[in-house]
């Protein structure tokens, strides 16, 4: 086990900067995940910490060594790929003592650590089988054991839940946690998928155009997203743009496109200037408007926003409405608890939230 330290870090193919100057540090024994958009660099940064490819600049420690010039098969690095890459004429137990054999271990030896592998990733019964006779979350699970079987110091996983379906992709999620849990193994894990990112990582990386947009841990990095891009890309998120006439306190009043409203908010930003505020739809509270309630017309000179619910759709433990308020769309989510649907399609509704959960958003450089 060891932290890994990438300095600097450039990769050029032909005119294309896939990383620019990337700098990152990944704690001992901590699961990092590497999560952005397709072509920010995430399987890059993986393939040359694994040797796969070389820099044009920049330097990748592992512990306190300078791996840059050290060949593949030296640099005791397991990886796992989307595909899996098992040898299909091997059984389990020969496709995860390969890499063992390659290092001239002997057969008591091996036969130990292949064994208890086996036995932690729960294919103790399945090591006579071939790779064709598993399901793809055995597949993926003798991969795994293939990685770890080595004692590599650093795992990085490519994508590799992404071929299973959505149940056992949840399923394997809580198994991976706990199996690399169980062995301490720094990992980087590389996702498109906001969702496994935050199940199973110690902290988060947001990627963009080759550089970290933010580091944290999950929690911080949803609730206290640095700009618009980390707080657009992880999870849903309504945006609210324009100019600041009024602040005061956790008051904005902010001129929009869609008219002008007062925000609460967690901070306010100057009078006069362009800001962008951000809040979750789970962070909205929707209050339906009666036209003859004599509280509408205190609502409506409440903080928030008041528009028409122009959709709604219904996932089970949760009710997404989509309103219309003023042209500006609106996301809210309310859980369901069982009870009859109270606003339909065409009410028009109050939006309200605590201050706390309407975030100013950095200029994103």
């Amino acid at each position: 086990m060891a932290n890994v330290a990438i300095k600097n870090l450039t990769k050029q193919f032909g005119d294309l900067t896939v990383l620019d100057q990337l700098n990152l540090e990944i704690p001992d024994g901590t699961l990092v995940s590497l999560l952005g958009s397709s072509g920010c660099g995430k399987t890059t940064t993986l393939r040359l910490i694994a040797g796969f490819e070389q820099a044009n600049e920049g330097e990748i420690y592992i512990g306190e060594e300078r791996i840059n010039d050290i060949p593949v098969h030296k640099r005791n690095i397991g990886m796992v790929f989307q595909s899996y890459a098992l040898f299909p004429h091997m059984t389990v137990w020969q496709n995860v003592a390969y890499g063992l054999e390659q290092r001239k271990l002997g057969k008591d030896e091996i036969k130990k650590k292949v064994d208890a592998i086996l036995n932690l990733v729960k294919l103790s019964d399945y090591g006579m089988r071939k790779p064709k006779q598993l399901s793809g979350g055995q597949q993926q699970r003798v991969a795994l054991a293939r990685a770890l079987v080595t004692e590599p110091s650093v795992l990085l996983l490519d994508e590799c839940l992404s071929a299973l379906d959505k149940k056992l992709r949840v399923e394997m999620q809580v198994e991976l946690r706990g199996i690399l849990e169980k062995t301490g193994i720094t990992t980087l894990f590389v996702t498109h998928d906001q969702e496994e990112a935050m199940t199973l990582s110690d902290w988060i990386v947001v990627m963009n155009r080759g550089r970290v947009e933010q580091m944290g841990k999950p929690y911080e990095v949803y609730e206290h997203p640095k700009n618009s891009f980390v707080a657009g890309f992880l999870g849903k998120v309504n945006f609210f743009e324009g100019r600041v006439v009024e602040a005061d306190k956790n008051t904005v009043t902010l001129e929009m496109s869609c008219g002008t409203s007062q925000l609460n908010v967690n901070e306010v930003s100057e009078a006069g200037k362009d800001a962008v505020y951000a809040i979750r739809p789970e962070k909205l509270h929707v209050k339906k408007l009666e036209a003859k309630d004599e509280s509408a017309t205190q609502l409506r000179n409440e903080l928030g926003l008041i528009g028409t619910v122009q959709f709604i759709t219904y996932s089970g433990n949760l009710s997404t409405y989509t309103i219309d308020c003023n042209g500006k769309t609106v996301l809210a989510e309310v859980q369901n608890q069982g009870k009859p649907e109270e606003i339909k399609v065409g009410d028009k509704v109050h939006l309200s939230w605590e201050s706390t959960s309407c975030m100013r958003m950095e200029e994103q450089k």
